[in-house]
Formats: C-alpha cells, structure tokens, sequence
C-alpha cells in the first residue's frame, strides 16, 4: 500500500500530532496534500492528507473539528452534520452528550455517545466491554459477562 518514502511521512505526520490518535484510510483521488476536512460519520475526528493517503485524527475528547477554524474547538460550539452510514440505537439514551457506555443487556456491547448519538459497538472475540476500563477485556476479567 505504501512504498518506504510514503510511509515514512505517514509516521511521521501521526508522530507530529502527539496526543491525537491516528489511522490511515488509503489513497484517495481529490486529496489535496496538506488539506484539512471534517470526518465523514464523526464530529470528533477530522481528515488530513498526506501525498495522496487521508489520515484519520481524533480531537481530544470534548472537543470536536471545526472546518470553519480548521481545528479542534469546544464540542459545544460546533454545530454537527453527518453522513451517518453508522446503525443508531433506538432504545439506549445516551447519559451524557459524550462518552462510552455499557450495553446494559448485553456484556459484549457498548455505546459510544457523540453529540448525545448513541451508536453501538461490539467487542469481538471472547471479550466484553469493562466499564472501569472504558475498553473491550477479556470476560474471564469481567464479573457477571459469561
């Protein structure tokens, strides 16, 4: 996918950005090296381009990406629209406008709650969400998650 010069910069952009997680998404037509856009599905991300390939950031949490400021600004003052291809919860209300959540029917999901969204997630394998934690852990780890 990257050839050692590619992937070089790749690092070194997700190196640069100390405090933001990061991910690669691949070669994109369009992208303009050095742009700036909002995420797709998730106002707490943005997208940067990269010679060709857009990362993913993620703004530290309760901040959310302001195109208009090209930065990560209080969540409260940005007004979210998405492209939303993600599956909604139709019966968990979110407790907060933001964070994660355990599915209190089942041990192996969880809600992630952006702008007061709630969107489920599933751990995989033999794991289960840790509400201490706030990740997917082994169940052996989890009382009452069999």
């Amino acid at each position: 996918m990257f050839s050692d010069g590619d992937m070089k910069l790749v690092l070194v952009a997700c190196v640069l950005t100390i405090g933001l997680i990061c991910s690669v998404e691949g070669q994109t037509k369009g992208c303009s090296h050095g742009s700036f856009s909002p995420h797709p599905s998730d106002c707490t991300m943005y997208q940067v381009c990269v010679h060709g390939y857009l990362l993913n950031m993620t703004c530290v949490y309760g901040t959310a990406w302001s195109q208009a400021n090209s930065s990560c600004v209080d969540a409260a003052t940005v007004n979210c629209t998405l492209q939303d291809d993600t599956k909604d919860s139709k019966s968990f209300s979110c407790p907060s406008t933001f964070g994660e959540f355990p599915d209190p029917e089942n041990c192996q999901n969880y809600y992630v709650c952006s702008f007061g969204k709630a969107t489920q997630k599933q751990c995989q394998g033999n794991t289960g969400w840790d509400r201490k934690l706030k990740l997917c852990n082994y169940k052996y780890n989890l009382p009452n998650c069999s």
